[in-house]
């Protein structure tokens, strides 16, 4: 469920990132047009200086907006991926907890094996005793 969780939160982080590109193009695109009309101003008639004046200014104002949308979109893109963070940290501890319990399985696992062999073992010693046990008394009887 985590590693689902990390995967979606992944897509939001690039759509975000796709977000914050496509107004920083939309931003360098307006830039580039101010300019152009700009360098147009040197050569155009006097006469339609106020309206080229009028557009600088309206393109200003769209670039300060572009630059508002486009500190809201790398606002949302660090908040989202200070949220990849931290599914990534949930993930990585959860898999250190999961090899820490196959681990501490593991461990169990031997010991009950260990046991269960300490336990044949003891068997097998009980069993010869008393095998030697019961020749020596059959020993003790053919004498």
């Amino acid at each position: 469920m985590r590693e689902r969780k990390k995967k979606e939160q992944e897509q939001v982080v690039n759509e975000a990132q796709n977000a914050v590109r496509k107004v920083q193009v939309r931003m360098d695109a307006k830039i580039a047009e101010r300019e152009d009309v700009r360098h147009q101003r040197k050569t155009i008639n006097p006469m339609m200086l106020d309206t080229i004046d009028k557009l600088l200014v309206r393109y200003a104002e769209q670039i300060v907006e572009i630059k508002t949308e486009l500190d809201e979109a790398n606002r949302l893109l660090k908040e989202e991926e200070e949220k990849l963070a931290i599914c990534r940290q949930e993930l990585e501890a959860l898999e250190k907890h999961k090899e820490r319990a196959k681990e501490e399985w593991l461990e169990e696992e031997k010991q009950a094996e260990m046991k269960m062999l300490d336990e044949v073992a003891s068997q097998r010693y009980f069993r010869q005793m008393v095998e030697s046990a019961q020749e020596a008394i059959e020993l003790g009887e053919d004498d």
